[in-house]
């Protein structure tokens, strides 16, 4: 209103064309600011929805270990509501992740009801889900989320206002693959340069970090191997030598989230190096589940 109450103020030509010509900057501004406004009331009516708030707390307490049997009892609220079979499937699989598998009878409960409830087409889709380690029945060995969370520190408290933490991307909850990350970085850091020619390009098991580390790296799922490479005149790449601004480049396949993509950038803020993060494809929650769908044609 101050700003249009200005061209009152415009007695002459100059000072109308003046005016005008910031106008229509002012205009656009003000475009920008409304659909930004519209976009902030579409978020919060869904924030603040009594639906995203318990399905919210009941992921919060999954990954902090905390009421599971609540989590259970809101897994099987969603399914005799026959909620999305989406939100079903991805409480399932959370679950199933942080709990290191299912007892045998809430498996068989699990997978009874959702066949019931959704139909027999996604008895190919559960299938799936258990080829990856999604959807799987208790075991004494293999990977421990308890033991993971706390070895790489993914449950912290976060200032949102003031973060000083990749954490605060998910409230308080760190992306596992950017921690690897960080660590990978801490790991190159400290190795002893120059290399040993015989070990240059060669693949090597683990990533050259300290046995604890390592130890760390053997309680996650797949291989773990790290390499030194050389420029095409067989020297070795080595940032420090140059002293120029360290670039790393991060390569998920299969896919990452934007909240990975913002976890790197809040990351290289804090940091000394500029992260480069490239993917197969973009993904987030419901579209990974929508992937291992399968039905009957």
């Amino acid at each position: 209103d101050e700003y249009y109450k200005e061209r009152h103020k415009a007695k002459t030509v100059t000072q109308i064309k003046n005016f005008m010509k910031k106008l229509t900057s002012f205009q656009q501004e003000h475009q920008f600011l409304r659909i930004h406004t519209n976009i902030t009331e579409a978020i919060l009516n869904v924030t603040k929805s009594h639906e995203f708030r318990t399905r919210l707390e009941a992921e919060q307490n999954l990954v902090a270990e905390v009421d599971v049997n609540m989590s259970f009892e809101y897994i099987e609220e969603c399914i005799a509501k026959q909620e999305s079979i989406l939100k079903v499937l991805r409480l399932v699989c959370i679950y199933s992740l942080t709990n290191n598998g299912l007892k045998e009878k809430n498996f068989t409960f699990l997978e009874r009801e959702i066949l019931q409830t959704y139909g027999f087409h996604y008895r190919f889709t559960l299938e799936n889900l258990m080829k990856l380690g999604l959807f799987k029945r208790q075991e004494s060995r293999g990977p421990n989320f308890t033991r993971t969370r706390k070895d790489f520190n993914l449950l912290m408290d976060v200032d949102e206002h003031n973060p000083n933490d990749i954490a605060y991307v998910y409230s308080g909850f760190a992306p596992l693959s950017i921690r690897l990350v960080e660590n990978a970085c801490r790991v190159m850091d400290q190795w002893v340069t120059p290399f040993p020619a015989a070990e240059m390009n060669h693949l090597r098991p683990g990533w050259g970090g300290t046995p604890q580390f390592e130890e760390m790296l053997r309680q996650l799922p797949g291989p773990a191997f790290h390499a030194r490479q050389t420029t095409e005149r067989n020297q070795e790449l080595d940032v420090d030598k140059r002293n120029q601004q360290k670039i790393t480049l991060i390569f998920i396949v299969g896919g990452a989230t934007f909240t990975e993509i913002s976890a790197a950038r809040a990351k290289f803020k804090t940091g000394d190096r500029d992260f480069i993060v490239g993917t197969t494809k973009l993904i987030n929650g419901s579209t990974f589940i929508e992937s291992l769908f399968e039905g009957v044609s």
